[in-house]
């Protein structure tokens, strides 16, 4: 071979060695954890998991309740005054909870 030709295979090899690089533990590591499918499903069951937490303890958290009333009541008097029927249908209590949304019963 001459002299030419070994060093075009000479500089070749170099340029094949130079774009070689190893990767590190830490990027090898990394790409193992995101690339495994065990751990993937394993990620996946915690989130949902997690998810549930906050419905859970919804149940346990303090209510808060709220009464109102809207209506007319005329009086002409001070002694006069019109008598109101409790058990009027459209005098109806609402309540509504602002922690859970309704979605958790209340244990008694």
């Amino acid at each position: 071979m001459s002299m030419r030709g070994v060093a075009s295979v000479m500089i070749c090899l170099l340029a094949a060695a130079a774009t070689a690089h190893a990767e590190t533990l830490m990027g090898a590591m990394c790409r193992a954890y995101n690339a495994n499918p065990q751990l993937n499903a394993g990620r996946a069951e915690l989130r949902a998991i997690d998810e549930n937490v906050p419905q859970a303890q919804a149940g346990m958290r303090p209510r808060i309740t709220g009464d109102g009333y809207l209506g007319v009541q005329r009086n002409r008097y001070i002694t006069q005054q019109r008598d109101v029927d409790l058990n009027d249908p459209t005098l109806r209590a609402r309540t509504k909870s602002i922690q859970n949304g309704g979605s958790v019963p209340r244990s008694a």
